[in-house]
C-alpha cells in the first residue's frame, strides 16, 4: 500500500486550560486517513522528525501502532 506519514495538530481542552497537542496520521494516495495516533506530545519537532522519518523508511501501516509504542516510551 502506498501511503504517507503527515503531522497534525489540534487544541486540546481540558479543565486547565486549552493546549496543543501533535500527532501522526497515516494517509494513502487520496489522501484518505488509514490510521491516526493524536495528541503524541506537545513537542511539535519530536513529532515532526518522527513523521519524516517514518516516511523516509517507508514504514507500512502495520507497524504504525508499533512506531507510536516505541515513541511513547
Amino acid at each position: 500500500m502506498d501511503c504517507k506519514y503527515v503531522l497534525v495538530c489540534e487544541t486540546c481542552s481540558s479543565d486547565t486550560g486549552t493546549r496543543v497537542g501533535y500527532g501522526i496520521a497515516v494517509v494513502d494516495r487520496q489522501q484518505v486517513t488509514i490510521s491516526a495516533a493524536l495528541d503524541l506530545s506537545p513537542d511539535k519537532t519530536a513529532v515532526a522528525n518522527l513523521v519524516k522519518k517514518c516516511n523516509r523508511l517507508k514504514i507500512s501501516p502495520i507497524h504504525f501502532q508499533d512506531v507510536v509504542d516505541d515513541f511513547l516510551r
